[in-house]
């Protein structure tokens, strides 16, 4: 049956879900296209601060992205240092004479790192931002465990490794919530972090309970991420409520939901260019899909 067949002869409840689902897109269309050009609106509205003078809250800063001293941070994947990563393991699924690929597993970094602009340093707490890289990778190979080194051109590979991250002295855009906190400064909190994990070390049982995801009696490597990031929260939580003795700048989430929390390694001209195009092309979609609802009514009811 073509589709104008459809549309003329088709049930009546087989025709009004296909409306309802075109109506849905339609509507979806409609709102990222304004949630793009009102994000690309505000950051041309918000002026770009120094960490030295920023005010408290809502902030735009510009600099580059550095690690903070302690252990290293490791794309899970392919071992790259980096500051941040997100990575995702699919499997194709065979379906008829097509397919298509599933998500197996992914996962982002919410280790905290730094900032620097030339008048100061900021801390980064990755944890609900919207990360914008430059760097990413995409690969495949035959086994969900045994992930083969990237650049392996494995193209009969049932698995599709792919990787993005930003790596120590990339350039940083960022949009969030900036905040002046007490404390010993940034080594002292590492060596908070280091002497916090120790102690729960010393607690198997009870790092265990808390951590143990998967139930195997053991922490893997996935496992330890959160409990170096939950470290790092208690860490930081305790030094909000210690009188001030230096200061320590952090960058996180917007407690308040209109405003977003953006990352990115574009510089503020192209980002707010490619957010304007996104936002034209959704709006553009929007008014094709009411434009064929139109013409598809036109042709039921006429």
């Amino acid at each position: 049956m073509g589709l104008l067949d459809f549309i003329e002869r088709a049930p009546a409840w087989q025709f009004w879900a296909a409306v309802l689902g075109v109506t849905l897109l339609a509507f979806w269309w409609c709102l990222r296209g304004f949630r793009s050009l009102r994000r690309a609106r505000l950051i041309e509205d918000t002026p770009t601060a120094r960490i030295r003078s920023a005010p408290q809250g809502f902030v735009e800063l510009a600099g580059r992205a550095v690690n903070l001293p302690g252990e290293p941070i490791l794309t899970p994947l392919s071992g790259r240092a980096c500051v941040w990563y997100a990575y995702r393991i699919e499997r194709w699924e065979p379906k008829g004479r097509g397919g298509r690929w599933i998500s197996v597993d992914q996962g982002e970094s919410e280790a905290i790192f730094a900032l620097e602009d030339g008048t100061g340093r900021c801390i980064v707490d990755p944890a609900g931002a919207e990360v914008m890289t430059r760097r990413k990778q995409s690969w495949r190979g035959r086994d969900r465990w045994s992930i083969p080194p990237p650049g392996h051109h494995d193209f009969l590979g049932r698995y599709r490794y792919s990787e993005r991250w930003l790596e120590p002295g990339d350039p940083l855009y960022a949009l969030g919530w900036f905040e002046t906190l007490p404390g010993e400064g940034e080594g002292g909190m590492v060596d908070e972090v280091k002497a916090l994990l120790r102690r729960w070390k010393r607690d198997r049982r009870g790092l265990l309970r808390r951590f143990d995801i998967d139930g195997d009696g053991e922490i893997d490597p996935r496992e330890w991420r959160l409990v170096r990031k939950q470290a790092e929260k208690e860490v930081l939580q305790r030094r909000m409520n210690r009188p001030a003795v230096s200061a320590v700048h952090l960058l996180r989430r917007p407690p308040c939901p209109p405003y977003p929390f953006l990352l990115s390694a574009f510089p503020q001209i192209r980002l707010v260019k490619r957010l304007r195009y996104q936002g034209v092309a959704y709006l553009s979609g929007f008014v094709l899909a009411c434009a064929m609802l139109a013409w598809v009514f036109q042709l039921r009811f006429s």
